[in-house]
């Protein structure tokens, strides 16, 4: 007979008899030195699998979404690329481009939504939604990056001084999207925490406190503003390069406005207070302080 061990509402273990499995995974479990069967339903990690299939889930994840990051980063770096060449025309190969970030942003925005996780909880364990979205968001990048169709002559170039400074550019681009993430402590884009927590039967983690480290004390929302400086910070701009970063800029707008619903919903008059101190994006006030928001 197999014991299980869990927290009780003040924090310590309590140990219990496994009595019965059935069918679906489930446990009937029996507290230990009480008579009485206490009934619990616990669907098993995998059917049994003990942390197998954690591990399995957050390395895709690992594969996938860090995978997808750095090839994306390459493309924003070296720039147009043409991995899988369709042979279309220019104009062509910009309506095919633009179609391929459409599928990118409706899979990214409305897996993020609430009302999806709500929806995707009858199926899949809650504490798998971050890696799943992971995963997915991971496997559509790919796609994009892979299908890309670029286009050949540049509309800008630059050389010399400027072509180093757009570099520095880059690079400080990148070393601030991971002061953003550093700044956030709780920073999870894998979902690893919630799976490994619930293969290891913690209760899951409660929402954080809103705290405001870092470039969080400048900007609402600094890895957007990283983000926009990596596309747009290239030497070279094609069509389809430009047709990129103008598509891209407006989803991260787009997106972060939606964001802010959540978040104030979430936090309500903490982050009214919030907004009345930082701007949403542009950091305007380092600039001019008589600028409110942007």
């Amino acid at each position: 007979m197999q014991g299980r061990s869990t927290l009780t509402p003040a924090g310590q273990p309590a140990y219990y008899r496994v009595v019965a499995v059935d069918a679906a995974g489930d446990e009937s479990l029996a507290e230990d030195g009480d008579a009485s069967f206490v009934l619990a339903p616990r669907r098993l990690e995998g059917g049994g699998m003990g942390l197998v299939l954690p591990v399995v889930v957050i390395v895709l994840a690992g594969l996938l979404g860090f995978g997808s990051l750095a090839a994306f980063g390459a493309y924003c770096f070296a720039g147009s690329r043409s991995v899988v060449s369709l042979g279309l025309t220019d104009t062509w190969a910009l309506v095919f481009d633009a179609a391929l970030c459409l599928v990118f942003f409706t899979q990214h925005s409305v897996m993020i939504r609430r009302s999806f996780r709500g929806s995707l909880a009858r199926a899949i364990a809650e504490a798998y939604h971050g890696a799943v979205y992971a995963m997915s968001s991971g496997v559509v990048l790919f796609l994009v990056l892979l299908l890309w169709q670029g286009t050949a002559e540049p509309l800008v170039s630059v050389d010399g001084p400027w072509r180093w400074f757009m570099r520095l550019t880059f690079a400080a681009a990148l070393a601030g999207f991971g002061w953003g993430a550093m700044a956030l402590r709780t920073f999870d884009p894998l979902g690893a925490g919630a799976v490994l927590g619930r293969a290891r039967e913690r209760p899951p983690q409660q929402r954080m406190p809103l705290a405001v480290r870092g470039p969080y004390r400048y900007v609402r929302h600094p890895m957007y503003l990283f983000f926009l400086v990596i596309i747009w910070s290239s030497p070279v701009i094609t069509a389809d390069r430009l047709l990129f970063n103008v598509l891209w800029s407006i989803w991260i707008l787009v997106g972060t406005l939606l964001e802010e619903r959540d978040l104030l919903a979430d936090f309500g008059p903490t982050y009214l207070r919030y907004r009345q101190d930082a701007p949403m994006i542009i950091p305007w006030r380092l600039i001019n302080p008589s600028r409110s928001d942007a």
